[in-house]
């Protein structure tokens, strides 16, 4: 896209229109001092009242004319940027939002704009984490310019859920997540009778998820839909076996088709659940019989229908294989809903996502061994030691030929794709002090046979000066470079 330029010269008569102007001009009028924002939700006022047009032409969703702006730059911390921008009297006419990236001296391409009412709220996506972003807000041409206060607010949701399991969308942490409202329905249909507890009729407004399991332990999560009155079912399968085209996914491990309303999953405090809803009734084949209880908890019905429990509050995944879970809105309300995992209690031990913990042991010399703390199938392994060597063994030792301190990374990769990595500062010393034989005062003249020069204790090293017996002054061995030993010192009198 053609890169936008700000104007480089302003006309004689309007200098002399802003001179005479009786509002200051504002601090971040220009780009080179745009208000550093922190878009972590925090807000900033700010005024058009007196400021200048900064663009050559019109940008974005500006029309002609004049539009009074003033700049805002940030880093964003996410793929998605949400903005809301409320103005104040005697502000009027519409606000102008110009997102763009670049510097300001080579210039600019726009990411988004968004013109409207007050207040604006405006979204944008295909951010990267870590870019440097700048906006402007203006006026409408015509407008009378005012106070206004911006919000800002960077974040990288989940990729929307795929309609069948094959495109599902991965998860590779457990941050909590909403699903907004769709009518999207589902794809092909993948939940029978026979390979869940599903009843007659199968999916029918359906979101499809895949994570790996990066530690053992149990799973809890909670589903609330935004609709307190719609039913949500779930079924989870592992499909390690063919993560991608989940074309033997066989029986699900864990599912619940209650009809009771409200939130659903897996909880070991079902009863302290947000949106937990209890049904007086039993509602189709539920096991849980007549009575109150959260039956949209646990996992109540066994694969075709078959043993069924009331409340089971876990599951155990194994760490390197992979699931997919598929949140059904029986309901087919168009309503969405959030997910979060460990529920109301914190429950739940296995890690979701990669892991990449491990913990260190020093050996003899400079030799370390490291070993990841989840120990974990299907994922690939990259070890950096700091030193410029690097492993791709799930654990490792390494021997350093040098001492001091280095900074020992691990990056684990999933089956998925998820890559996460944790890093370590660990300080390598020497633990050896070599001694010259014999202890007593040496002094100049006498003899030394055999007189050392390269080695000493079987210490390979070098001597600072050179060693010899004729000089009264102190020598220095430095010993060579991985060989766990400090410096020595023989002095000659």
């Amino acid at each position: 896209m053609k890169p936008f330029h700000l104007k480089k010269s302003l006309t004689l008569g309007f200098l002399l229109f802003s001179v005479a102007f009786i509002f200051a001009q504002p601090a971040n009028d220009n780009c080179n001092t745009a208000t550093i924002t922190t878009p972590n939700g925090s807000c900033n006022n700010g005024t058009t009242v007196g400021a200048g047009d900064s663009w050559q032409g019109s940008v974005g969703c500006q029309g002609g004319g004049n539009h009074p702006d003033v700049w805002y730059t940030f880093t964003s911390t996410g793929s998605q940027a949400q903005f809301t921008i409320t103005a104040s009297a005697p502000w009027s006419g519409n606000v102008e939002l110009i997102l763009v990236q670049g510097t300001c001296a080579g210039g600019f391409s726009i990411v988004g704009s968004q013109c409207g009412p007050s207040p604006l709220n405006a979204s944008f996506t295909g951010l990267v984490g870590g870019t440097t972003y700048y906006y402007t807000v203006s006026n409408t041409n015509g407008g009378t310019p005012g106070p206004f206060q911006t919000c800002l607010t960077t974040t990288s949701p989940p990729t929307t859920a795929g309609q069948d399991c094959n495109n599902a969308a991965i998860l590779c942490n457990s941050n909590t997540f909403s699903q907004s409202t769709s009518n999207a329905g589902f794809g092909s249909q993948e939940v029978t009778t026979a390979n869940s507890c599903w009843g007659i009729g199968g999916e029918r407004q359906s979101k499809w998820f895949k994570f790996t399991a990066g530690c053992n332990g149990t799973l809890e999560f909670n589903i609330n839909p935004i609709n307190g009155n719609d039913d949500y079912d779930w079924a989870l399968w592992d499909i390690t076996s063919d993560p991608n085209g989940c074309t033997t996914k066989g029986n699900s491990i864990a599912c619940n088709w209650s009809g009771c309303r409200g939130s659903t999953g897996i909880s070991s405090c079902a009863g302290s659940e947000p949106g937990v809803q209890n049904c007086g009734a039993a509602t189709g084949g539920d096991p849980c019989g007549g009575g109150n209880f959260p039956r949209a908890w646990g996992n109540w019905s066994a694969p075709g229908g078959g043993a069924s429990t009331c409340l089971s509050s876990t599951v155990n995944l194994v760490a390197g294989n992979v699931y997919t879970l598929l949140v059904d809105n029986f309901t087919a309300s168009n309503s969405g809903f959030s997910l979060s995992f460990g529920g109301a209690c914190g429950g739940g031990t296995a890690k979701i996502g990669p892991d990449a913990n491990f913990t260190y042991t020093p050996g003899a010399c400079g030799t370390y061994n490291f070993t990841k703390t989840c120990p974990t199938s299907n994922s690939t392994f990259l070890w950096q030691f700091g030193d410029g060597t690097t492993a791709t063994t799930q654990n490792a030792v390494h021997t350093y030929s040098t001492f001091g301190n280095f900074v020992v990374t691990l990056q684990v990769t999933d089956a998925l794709g998820c890559i996460t990595t944790e890093s370590v500062t660990i300080t390598v010393n020497s633990s050896v002090t070599p001694t010259f034989n014999p202890v007593a005062p040496i002094c100049s003249g006498a003899s030394l046979s055999p007189l050392p020069t390269t080695s000493l204790n079987g210490i390979t090293g070098t001597w600072s000066p050179a060693l010899n017996n004729t000089a009264t002054t102190t020598y220095t061995f430095t010993p060579t470079a991985g060989q766990c030993a400090t410096t020595a010192s023989l002095t000659i009198t």
